[in-house]
């Protein structure tokens, strides 16, 4: 497994925005609960991802 090293960004004046994202908790399409998506947070906003079985993870 390739392990990527997190990186400190600080401070953000506007938004976060993810592009291309995908997320897999396991290898290959099957696994998959986020397949290239873009998201754009704006700030002091709150949003939820949630799946079909109403179990989310908050951001």
């Amino acid at each position: 497994m390739d392990v990527i090293q997190p990186v400190y960004v600080g401070g953000f004046t506007n938004k976060i925005e993810y592009k291309n994202v995908s997320f897999a908790y396991t290898k290959g399409d099957a696994g998959h609960v986020l397949k290239k998506i873009n998201l754009t947070i704006e700030k002091e906003k709150t949003i939820a991802l949630v799946d079909n079985r109403v179990l989310g993870k908050l951001l």
